[in-house]
């Protein structure tokens, strides 16, 4: 996440990893010298001619997705690839990711949901829901990629293996170069392509009706993507957060 980035991934160590910039000239270097085209239309061509039409889609009940959904299918199509939003209902949307029968679609990354610690976001990818949603893991008719050796400037390395000993490995230091190996090989081979970091806007006003709430910076606050209640379990059961009484 961004948000974290600093305090797990230095400048040396970012400066291994690939950059990607917005280069639509670029892209379409790449494809010309793959043998794509263009037709009349405007619209690209495989080598053998035909036409590259896409289906994006995303979970119908998220209206800021649906919105990042449209501006995603309209860039696309400036470029020259046919593509059409497809807004699925949620009820079939998920069931349907978790098969692994989605192509292209909006989906949740890198979720550190409930700890603040990137294990959480990993596990998500190579053993959790994403890795049915992309095939990378086991569980999924796709990739399998979860247990196939990766070349990082560390060595050969292995994502499953390294999330599990990201698991049980409490020295910091070490954590660290675990994280390193696991963030380059999602960078270099981008299962999915970031786009933004979802913030959370949490309003509370201290005094009113409860008193206690922790600054902006407390480390509790990482409990609360996800499963806000946490947050409220913690303070009020260690007698944090407490209630205003009012009069006599």
């Amino acid at each position: 996440l961004p948000s974290f980035q600093d305090q797990w991934l230095p400048e040396d160590v970012l400066a291994k990893f690939t950059k990607y910039e917005y280069d639509p000239a670029k892209a379409e270097e790449i494809l010309k010298a793959a043998g794509y085209y263009k037709g009349d239309d405007g619209y690209w061509r495989t080598p053998d001619g035909k036409l590259i039409e896409l289906e994006v889609t995303c979970p119908a009940g998220y209206s800021d997705w649906v919105l990042a959904l449209d501006e995603l299918v309209r860039q696309l199509n400036e470029f020259g690839i046919k593509a059409e939003a497809r807004p699925i209902p949620n009820p079939t949307f998920w069931p349907t990711a978790h098969s692994g029968k989605l192509g292209l679609h909006l989906n949740w990354f890198c979720c550190w949901w409930g700890t603040g610690d990137p294990y959480t976001g990993y596990y998500d990818l190579f053993f959790g829901d994403r890795s049915l949603d992309t095939g990378v893991g086991t569980g999924a008719d796709g990739l399998g990629l979860v247990n196939q050796e990766f070349d990082t400037p560390w060595g050969k390395a292995v994502p499953g293996q390294l999330v599990e000993q990201l698991l049980v490995e409490t020295d910091p230091e070490k954590r660290k170069e675990i994280v390193w190996k696991l963030a380059y090989i999602v960078n270099e081979n981008l299962w999915e392509i970031p786009w933004a970091e979802k913030r959370l806007q949490i309003y509370y006003l201290d005094g009113v009706r409860a008193t206690g709430w922790p600054l902006p910076d407390d480390p509790v606050w990482t409990l609360y993507p996800g499963g806000g209640e946490r947050v409220a379990y913690v303070l009020i059961s260690r007698g944090i957060l407490k209630p205003v009484i009012s009069g006599s």
